[in-house]
């Protein structure tokens, strides 16, 4: 277990000094061989070979769901995985734990049974290659109350930028630096979340 310091190439990479191979038997978990970066925080199980190099049978990404989007869907791409929810897209996959909590309660809850308009409550890392991923994607009862919880990438005066969301802080009295992790609350238009209620998470 560590992190990537280097990949030689599709199948081989280095990760706290070992190198490590990729055959056709390994198995991925949240992730797959192009996913592979350096800095990327993965968990490698397999055997030594003649030349000293772990031939993996198993990887796996462990990649912290560190930020929340709680909001309304705005699209929904079946073909690609993905939806759209406060303008940024988040990727959903076949590793993303999905719940169905409104009064429904879908049973086999997946991504054909979203639609534009629910709201959803997603758990989400950033992957190596920079795009959102769900670990966990719940759809709720829909309230007009949005809410966001992530470290800020950047600060521009009252408005701050999360996980690729502009949030407005005017009249709140937070000045969050960037890498503050920061929850919010408030409402969402026109590309736009103004926050009613800001926390620093320190």
């Amino acid at each position: 277990e560590g992190v990537v310091n280097a990949v030689s190439s599709a199948t081989e990479f280095l990760i706290n000094g070992q190198k490590v191979l990729i055959d056709d038997g390994t198995e991925f978990e949240h992730g797959s061989a192009v996913d592979i970066a350096v800095g990327s925080k993965l968990e490698v199980k397999g055997k030594l070979n003649a030349d000293g190099k772990l031939v993996a049978n198993e990887i796996k990404f462990l990649s912290e769901a560190n930020i929340e989007i709680h909001g309304v869907v705005s699209a929904i791409d079946a073909t690609a995985g993905t939806i759209t929810v406060m303008g940024v897209q988040v990727k959903v996959n076949n590793f993303t734990l999905m719940e169905d909590e409104t009064a429904m309660m879908v049973r086999y809850f997946g991504l054909d049974d979203l639609a534009a308009g629910d709201l959803v409550k997603l758990h989400v890392y950033v992957d190596a290659g920079n795009a959102l991923v769900a670990t966990q994607l719940e759809r709720e009862d829909v309230t007009t109350t949005v809410k966001l919880e992530g470290p800020v990438s950047s600060v521009n005066g009252t408005q701050v930028v999360i996980a690729g969301i502009t949030v407005e802080l005017a009249g709140l009295g937070v000045t969050p630096a960037v890498g503050n992790k920061l929850e919010v609350s408030g409402s969402y238009a026109n590309s736009l979340l103004t926050a009613t209620s800001a926390t620093i998470d320190n």
